[in-house]
């Protein structure tokens, strides 16, 4: 998408528009806007998966490491924290948002084994 949008700048950012750019075919309708819906629905679902994986693992080696529970509640206040994180992370901007959290995540890798 970012190619199709930035280097060839075909405007529009949705699957149906690369679809378009790539076939020269015009999917416009109910078929564009069908394939659109099941590339929202397939990258949603996408992301939903990796965050409740990342967050029932990291739960449990959080119960391991200091005797939490790993219950619900933790795992529903890990990923509140992280999508609030990534959220605020956002709103401050792509540059110096994603920059202070990739300095956090390297600080964090960085102590987590001395923590241990």
């Amino acid at each position: 998408m970012a190619y199709h949008f930035h280097v060839r700048k075909n405007k529009g950012l949705s699957l149906s528009g690369i679809i378009a750019a790539i076939t020269g075919v015009r999917p416009q309708g109910p078929w564009g806007k069908l394939v659109d819906l099941m590339f929202l629905i397939a990258t949603v679902g996408a992301l939903t998966i990796s965050l409740v994986v990342t967050a029932a693992t990291f739960t449990r080696g959080l119960s391991a490491l200091t005797g939490l529970p790993d219950n619900f509640t933790v795992q529903a206040f890990v990923i509140l924290l992280s999508g609030g994180i990534f959220c605020l992370s956002s709103w401050i901007g792509i540059n110096n948002g994603l920059q202070r959290l990739s300095k956090m995540v390297g600080w964090g890798a960085f102590l987590l084994p001395l923590l241990c």
